[in-house]
């Protein structure tokens, strides 16, 4: 039950006390148990929890052709071994807190309590962050993202996401301690629960993170077009030539902007086969006085590799290299194929994508627009917080571009949408975000939505935007600080069980 209402702290609904709730359930469960039941109720919570939160992607197949037994299929696959994380966490941590039963003194019982309150925190972070780490990572509904419209908020610019899922973690780990330890020890974690919550609606109330960035320059003008092309037409030829036509003609409608943003893949074609186009887009950008930042598909002759770019038309000559960005973490299993060699036939006889994209170089020259560096991100890439921070350089202004088009009208975007915005409160920067049917939209350096386009509408939005310079000490770190914090709760938790000294008591 715990697990399968998690999804409720993520968007659209945004309810963080249900994270704190349902970790809290966890780790008394956990608190209680041998390794072997451990493991298996955080595999149960798992994958209620990702079963829940994550049923979607199952929606994403429908263009694909693939049938409802095939999705279905793959998603529980997904579900079941995403649920392997919860799993690890919940056997390493009732190893360490093994003896601690019902059956044992008050004494082991208190010292495994007390041991419970540091380790467990430490322990879903580090784990968390395997599971965004280990093949190519996977960072959804990881419970930071819970905290982005509570006062937790404040440490993102601090630790990032991890940092701000550490605190709900601990806020956690504190109530499950009610009825296993001491009163007085209770009483002292609650507290300091307590305190991690104030402290962040002081930050909040303070505007500290208004200390680590700063305007560098004039505002820039954006427009961001979202064209609404039906997924399901997009790749047959008469839509894919309408759907230039409108791109051109509505950012022709709004003149005055130094930058457009279109969409990822709003080109859907590769770019060699439509210099026409992008001359003629280049010719209107230049006779306008703006810089155009398009999504599009692009192949390097020389190595052979296709790619999913974002390309920046300026002349009618600039939609040439060095003038793309590249995409660098591709989704597995759609964009880039693990074991190709053996996964390809069986793909092809499931109907699955069984070709690949290559991926961006690590380090690519930065594009720019009115004078400043922009740090680009396509799609999946904005759900990775250390990559997004070391990809900022001294650029500006975060722009990411998106097709939520494929998980049609369910929560799938929301909580894309959600991630992509703690990116920006992370770094401090304005983020401008175009989708191809939404969420597009413009989020401010504190995580907050500046404005958003109406979902699966043709739309366009208008803004003045300041770019911005420094550095926020997550865009300086990015996870280091909190990993190591968060071994050091291990060491301390292992420490306190080993000695069965209870130190949160008075």
């Amino acid at each position: 039950m715990a697990g399968g209402l998690m999804f409720l702290a993520f968007s659209p609904w945004n309810l963080a006390a249900v994270a704190v709730a349902s970790l809290a359930v966890l780790f008394r469960a956990v608190l209680r148990a041998s390794p072997r039941r451990a493991f298996w109720r955080g595999w149960l919570f798992g994958a209620a929890g990702f079963g829940a939160g994550l049923w979607w992607i199952a929606e994403s197949f429908q263009y694909r052709d693939i049938g409802l037994g095939a999705a279905a299929a793959a998603t529980a696959l997904l579900v079941a071994v995403l649920a392997l994380y919860p799993a690890l966490f919940g056997w390493a941590s009732a190893g360490l807190l093994r003896g601690a039963g019902p059956q044992s003194g008050s004494g082991s019982g208190s010292s495994a309590a007390a041991a419970a309150f540091w380790w467990f925190p430490g322990a879903w972070i580090l784990v968390e962050w395997l599971r965004g780490t280990l093949f190519s990572g996977f960072t959804w509904l990881q419970v930071g993202y819970a905290g982005l419209e509570s006062p937790l908020a404040a440490y993102a610019p601090l630790g990032g996401s991890y940092a701000v899922g550490l605190a709900v973690a601990v806020t956690a780990a504190s109530f499950a301690l009610v009825g296993a330890a001491r009163p007085r020890a209770v009483m002292c974690a609650v507290g300091a629960s307590a305190l991690l919550w104030a402290g962040g609606a002081a930050m909040i109330a303070l505007d500290t993170h208004a200390r680590w960035t700063r305007p560098a320059g004039d505002p820039m003008r954006v427009l961001i077009v979202q064209g609404n092309v039906p997924q399901d037409e997009k790749w047959s030829e008469p839509v894919r030539r309408a759907a230039l036509d409108r791109y051109a003609r509505l950012t022709a409608e709004h003149p005055g902007a130094d930058l457009v943003v279109w969409p990822e893949t709003a080109v859907p074609y590769f770019a060699a086969r439509v210099r026409p186009f992008l001359r003629a887009a280049g010719a209107a950008a230049a006779r306008e006085g703006y810089v155009l930042l398009a999504g599009i598909l692009s192949f390097d002759p020389a190595s052979g590799s296709p790619y999913n770019s974002v390309v920046r038309i300026s002349s009618p000559g600039s939609a040439d290299a060095p003038s793309y960005y590249h995409k660098r973490h591709l989704v597995p299993f759609s964009e880039r194929i693990p074991l190709r060699a053996a996964w390809a036939p069986v793909a092809r006889w499931l109907g699955f994508p069984a070709e690949s994209f290559a991926s961006g170089a690590e380090r690519q020259i930065p594009l720019r627009a009115a004078g400043r560096e922009l740090a680009v991100s396509i799609c999946y890439e904005i759900t990775f917080g250390a990559p997004s921070a070391r990809g900022l350089g001294d650029a500006g202004l975060l722009v990411n571009v998106s097709n939520d088009a494929w998980f049609g009208d369910t929560a799938g975007p929301h909580q894309h949408f959600q991630m992509a915005r703690m990116r920006a409160l992370e770094v401090g920067r304005w983020l401008v975000r175009a989708t191809n049917t939404g969420i597009s939209a413009l989020v401010t350096p504190r995580g907050g939505v500046g404005a958003s386009a109406p979902r699966f509408e043709t739309a366009v939005l208008e803004a003045a935007v300041p770019p911005l310079a420094g550095r926020t000490p997550y865009a300086r770190w990015r996870d280091w600080p909190v990993l190591v914090l968060a071994a050091l709760l291990l060491v301390i938790g292992w420490r306190v069980r080993r000695a069965g000294a209870d130190p949160v008591r008075p």
